[in-house]
């Protein structure tokens, strides 16, 4: 499988690792998980993603540095940013800083499963 394919799901919860990458296994992607931010900026400086999806509160970064921060190391990648705190003016921060996505926890399978397909039809335009 192609490096487009392939997800990285960032989430401090198991449970939500777990449960997204089943979700996005079906779907015919490649998904690796990890819990923090230091963790995926590890994987991303020597992995390729066509996708990133992100909780937005993590234990080592929150809001839009997250997404400033993956963005700078993998600005290729397609960041989708997921929280339970879907204020609006976190939502433009997370935007402005790269995201090119929002999803609101609890994220709706169908919802999720959609936004990545959607990134994963334009390669190579990370954002």
């Amino acid at each position: 499988m192609n490096d487009v394919a392939r997800v990285l799901v960032v989430d401090p919860v198991a449970a939500v690792r777990r449960h997204v990458a089943e979700l996005l296994e079906r779907g015919g992607c490649s998904v690796w998980v990890c819990r923090d931010l230091a963790e995926a900026l590890g994987m991303l400086a020597g992995e390729s993603f066509g996708v990133v999806i992100t909780e937005l509160v993590l234990p080592d970064a929150q809001g839009p540095e997250v997404v400033a921060r993956l963005k700078a190391v993998a600005p290729a990648a397609h960041v989708i940013a997921c929280t339970a705190l879907a204020r609006r003016d976190l939502v433009v921060a997370a935007r402005l800083a790269g995201a090119a996505d929002f999803l609101a926890k609890p994220v709706q399978a169908e919802r999720l499963v959609g936004s990545v397909r959607e990134r994963l039809a334009r390669p190579g335009v990370g954002g």
